[in-house]
């Protein structure tokens, strides 16, 4: 016989929870993963009124669930979030034409946004490691994509 929900005590329990060891229904179990996450939202003051906040996106399904969530929770709980999906192009035809659709399929309201303007030059590498970009002079310095070395964006990784 299955076991009965811990928190509800009426549906067959889909899972036992690791971390507290409850057996949880499917409804339970996501009510208390969005408490949870909501209550470390503002324990951990994540997120300020008016913020973007970009939600690198494969089209796989952690990121999926993490674009789902911070969706649903802002509009409960009106974080005033501008959430956007970023994924990367690298390029190579046909490479993320799959995880691209994904991400369109599974969040229509949610876009994929485009890389420009969204990074500052030093740290896009459309440009490819062996081209500087348009506007930056040419040297004949290893670079840092060259070198293994991250660009400087002045904060702790």
């Amino acid at each position: 016989m299955p076991a009965t929900c811990s928190a509800c005590c009426a549906s067959p329990a889909a899972l036992r929870r690791p971390k507290t060891g409850h057996a949880l229904c499917r409804a339970c179990f996501l009510a208390a993963f969005e408490e949870e996450t909501h209550r470390a939202i503002v324990a951990g003051r994540l997120f300020r009124p008016g913020e973007t906040v970009a939600i690198g996106a494969s089209g796989g399904k952690d990121s999926t669930v993490l674009a789902h969530l911070l969706q649903l929770l802002d509009q409960r709980h009106g974080y005033g979030l501008r959430l956007l999906l970023l994924s990367v192009d690298e390029g190579i035809a046909g490479y993320r034409d799959a995880s691209l659709a994904a991400v369109r399929r599974h969040h229509p309201p949610l876009r994929p946004a485009p890389a420009r303007g969204l990074l500052p030059p030093a740290l896009r590498l459309e440009h490819g490691p062996h081209r500087p970009p348009p506007s930056a002079p040419a040297t004949t310095a290893p670079s840092a994509a060259s070198s293994g070395a991250r660009p400087s964006t002045g904060a702790p990784c």
